[in-house]
């Protein structure tokens, strides 16, 4: 008896994950949204009324989507890569010239 709760157990997280992954999938992969399926417009047999429709969040230009936060993400951190590099060879020019004694010719 033992084993098989474990096994169970064990098997938990691998469900958990498979169904959250096809639910992301299936939301991203289908047409429409599921407020336009409840309000009528996708045939959906539950139709929300103008007040519900008004006041539920919509989505504004404005705002950033996930890929448009990790896109600006990535592209911070190159730049910051790019200056430090730019730092450590400054640092290291400097070193040179101290080791030699003077600025290094151009």
């Amino acid at each position: 008896m033992k084993a098989y709760i474990l096994k169970k157990l064990l098997a938990l997280p691998l469900i958990l994950i498979g169904v959250s992954l096809l639910i992301f999938i299936a939301m991203r992969v289908l047409p429409g949204d599921p407020l336009s399926a409840i309000s009528g417009e996708g045939g959906g047999t539950y139709v929300l009324s103008k007040e519900q429709l008004q006041a539920a969040p919509s989505f504004e230009p404005t705002e950033r989507t996930a890929y448009m936060r990790a896109k600006e993400q990535a592209s911070e951190m190159g730049h910051k890569a790019i200056d430090k590099a730019g730092e450590l060879k400054d640092m290291a020019g400097k070193k040179i010239e101290d080791m030699r004694g003077g600025p290094t010719p151009k």
